[in-house]
């Protein structure tokens, strides 16, 4: 496993991956979660999905590609939650 085989997993499969992610934050909000929870449950969706994602597609057999599996989910998991905390911010300030 190299790095650009990472890099280009991360690059196809990221966009729908966040779109996953961020229906589950939506989900999740409708189970009245806000605030610091609801950021670490994106963060935390983000890291499952993510981390899965990547497990099934490089198969790693070594410690750097479990390594590269966890940031790749973690990666996911703050996007998600900055796309949420902007939204926010966007949604808070057109009131």
């Amino acid at each position: 496993m190299s790095i650009g085989q990472v890099v280009s997993l991360a690059l196809t499969g990221s966009a729908p991956l966040l779109l996953v992610v961020m229906g589950m934050v939506q989900w999740l909000k409708r189970l009245n979660l806000s605030g610091v929870v609801l950021n670490i449950a994106s963060l935390l969706t983000g890291l499952l999905f993510g981390g899965v994602y990547l497990y099934a597609t490089l198969h790693p057999i070594d410690l750097l590609g479990f390594f590269f599996v966890i940031v790749y989910g973690l990666v996911i998991g703050l996007i998600a939650s900055g796309i949420y905390d902007l939204a926010g911010n966007i949604a808070a300030k057109a009131k």
